[in-house]
């Protein structure tokens, strides 16, 4: 697998790594797909500008789900709390899975525009997951690509 690096503003070399994949799946109806995340290796949760020294760790952490509307939206238990989703943590992104056998690996799946909902208690926790607060929050980041041996 490819994973992208995103590192700390300010304080390389220091790099969580994690993937994304859309899956286009028209063959189910039009304009539907799926969701795949990936967490290989989570090793701080805010930068600077959410309060967190050099190091990433501290501050306000990052918020970990997804918001499709007012309505539609989840986030993940540990969200926000210092050390609870990076490597170790006892939501530790690495350490779950969510429809999906392998550790680190969550699925999803959006029909007719909605985030189908995994069956009530065959969930993991964490239940959901994008990962908001570290990639897409503006926290201020460096990427670099690496190939997964």
């Amino acid at each position: 697998m490819n994973y992208i690096h995103v590192g700390v503003f300010g304080a390389q070399p220091i790099f969580n790594s994690f993937q994304m994949i859309l899956t286009d799946r028209s063959d189910v109806s039009a304009g539907d797909f799926d969701i795949q995340f990936n967490y290989d290796d989570i090793i701080w949760e805010s930068g600077t500008a959410s309060g967190a020294p050099p190091g990433g760790l501290g501050g306000t952490s990052a918020l970990v789900g997804y918001w499709t509307s007012a309505t539609s939206n989840a986030t993940l238990s540990g969200s926000l709390v210092n050390g609870a989703l990076i490597n170790g943590g006892p939501n530790a992104l690495i350490s779950h899975s969510l429809n999906s056998d392998t550790l680190g690996q969550y699925n999803f799946q959006v029909r007719g525009g909605v985030v189908v909902e995994p069956p009530t208690g065959n969930v993991p926790e964490p239940s959901v997951l994008a990962l908001v607060g570290l990639a897409l929050a503006g926290l201020g980041f460096s990427a670099r690509k690496k190939r997964a041996a």
